[in-house]
């Protein structure tokens, strides 16, 4: 199985995200989506600490492995043409 994922960059280069106070949002660096060979069926969701870059805060969404792939599926082709 090969690996895939998506990984949304905070504006390349630019500073973290934090959000001012009273607003319902995490802060973050950048946001990776990824499937692990370890667990084919499910989706992880990894949350790039804006304090520590070296840290990220890791989700499992259990069951959504296929549909994480059908969506880079379906952006690769639109985006390539392919």
């Amino acid at each position: 199985m090969q690996k895939i994922y998506i990984r949304w960059l905070t504006k390349r280069g630019g500073p973290p995200y934090i959000p001012d106070e009273g607003v319902n949002e995490f802060p973050r660096k950048d946001i990776v989506i990824y499937v692990d060979p370890k667990y084919p069926s499910d989706a992880f969701v990894g949350v790039q600490n804006p304090s520590s870059l070296e840290e990220w805060q890791v989700y499992k969404v259990q069951d959504y492995s296929s549909w994480l792939r059908k969506e880079i599926d379906l952006y690769i082709s639109l985006y390539t043409g392919l």
